[in-house]
């Protein structure tokens, strides 16, 4: 046996469907110990069960997913990027079975997530830009539109309410639609949102002029530009890791990585130059690791942030004996599968 990793990738390349290449988008950890990627093949696509030991399961599906989130009852609920028209969310059951509900006339580019409600909440955007509002569907394809700006990100804050953000302002609602806040954070276009281990909202952006930003606000309505670490980082998708921190996938010219920011120290961390320009979707997967993927690249990388160790490292079974081998891992209590 071998000490099997400190910190470093991983990649789970994934096969034509259809015989078109599979370009992965959104990303979310499932049940049992289980990935799972919405998949743009061409003109339609399908959502990809990813096992630990990177065996891939693909169900086609007639539209394009982009983002994909879980219901309660474990189906799958993605927004589509193109076929048959942006503003379809399609509920998808482990097994493909595709249930299509069109509910805009704009955009949903950005991220679907279950609120505290059950149903499911997604920023809109028109097709002219100049207008949108939040949507929220409920489990039975009921759908209602929040009107506002061209929103382009949200999440479920730490205090039950829901946060989002048009590039000018961040509000915040109760899941009955009633507004409880307008907090201005100046000209930026927000790429992801997500809540910090401190209990403050984080958002990713750019201002027109090119200039990136990390933006805190707390539940209380204190805003925050924390700018980033080197100026030319230009931070995109934003989740809240397994180890406390802010992990951000940030890129700069042809070059991609991973960039960090304590909630703790408000402080930026070293950065970590991810494979094949991974940058535009992050999740935290079941196995406590980063998972990230990028359209146009075939493949999911995932950036392992735990040591396993091994006792003993090398024995001897004679024929028709076992042996026991103790298994160890830093910052991570899940399940273990034998694969050899």
């Amino acid at each position: 046996f071998q000490q099997h990793i400190v910190n470093g990738w991983a990649t789970t390349v994934l096969k034509a469907i259809n015989g078109e290449p599979a370009f992965p988008q959104g990303l979310a950890a499932g049940p049992n110990h289980k990935m799972w990627a919405a998949v743009d093949a061409g003109s339609a696509g399908a959502i990809s069960l990813i096992r630990m030991d990177q065996k891939v399961t693909s169900y086609p599906i007639s539209v394009q997913p982009n983002f994909i989130a879980f219901e309660s009852d474990q189906n799958l609920w993605v927004t589509t990027i193109g076929n048959p028209m942006p503003g379809t969310i399609s509920r998808v059951t482990q097994t493909g079975v595709e249930t299509d509900f069109t509910v805009a006339p704009g955009y949903l580019f950005g991220d679907i997530v279950n609120g505290p409600d059950d149903a499911f909440w997604f920023p809109e955007c028109s097709t002219d830009g100049k207008s949108g509002g939040i949507g929220r569907i409920d489990t039975s394809g009921s759908y209602m539109l929040y009107p506002g700006g061209c929103d382009q990100v949200l999440v479920i804050g730490s205090d039950g309410n829901i946060w989002f953000g048009d590039g000018a302002n961040i509000y915040s609602m109760t899941a009955q639609g009633v507004p409880l806040g307008t907090f201005p954070v100046g000209d930026s276009m927000f790429f992801g949102m997500t809540v910090g281990s401190d209990g403050a909202i984080y958002a990713t952006g750019n201002t027109t002029d090119g200039t990136p930003n990390l933006i805190r606000v707390t539940t209380s309505g204190v805003v925050t530009n924390l700018g980033t670490d080197h100026e030319f980082d230009r931070p995109n998708a934003i989740v809240s890791g397994p180890d406390g921190n802010l992990w951000m996938t940030a890129s700069y010219r042809r070059h991609s990585y991973l960039l960090t920011f304590n909630p703790t120290t408000q402080s930026f961390g070293p950065r970590t130059v991810a494979p094949n320009n991974s940058s535009d979707f992050l999740a935290v997967g079941p196995d406590s690791n980063l998972w990230v993927s990028k359209p146009f690249a075939t493949s999911i990388d995932t950036y392992l942030l735990h040591a396993i160790t091994l006792a003993p490292m090398k024995f001897m079974v004679p024929i028709g004996q076992s042996a026991s081998v103790d298994v160890s891992e830093t910052n991570y209590a899940g399940h273990w599968t034998a694969v050899a």
